[in-house]
């Protein structure tokens, strides 16, 4: 009967130890687990955010580029004459020259439209 009792014993103690060497390491998975995860969202949120940003000003230079443009073709003298109906041939080639330049500068621009509003 004694047998019976340490060999109950043992088992219960090899149990034990078995549980809680798996529980510690359960516990310390998954603070390792939840700690890891949150440093990666974060950087991936850092890094997202940073990519956006990057967007952002890259969008913001080029519409500055196109407004630039844009001016500079409006206040062409050689256009400003030629749709106030004062201009001459030249002047309409000069304008031409001017936006076919401004065409090649930027592949990204498919065509120029210049719209006119003639005098009353």
């Amino acid at each position: 009967m004694k047998e019976r009792w340490v060999n109950g014993l043992r088992v219960q103690i090899s149990l034990f130890y078995i549980l809680a060497s798996l529980g510690t390491v359960l516990l310390i998975g998954f603070i390792l687990y939840y700690s890891i995860s949150s440093v990666v969202l974060n950087d991936a949120l850092e890094t997202t955010t940073m990519s956006v940003e990057q967007s952002g000003k890259h969008i913001e230079s080029y519409i500055d580029k196109i407004k630039d443009m844009s001016l500079l073709i409006a206040s062409d003298p050689s256009l400003v004459r030629y749709l106030s109906d004062v201009g001459s041939e030249s002047d309409v080639k000069d304008a031409l020259v001017m936006i076919e330049t401004a065409l090649a500068s930027d592949a990204s621009i498919a065509s120029i439209i210049v719209v006119g509003k003639k005098p009353p």
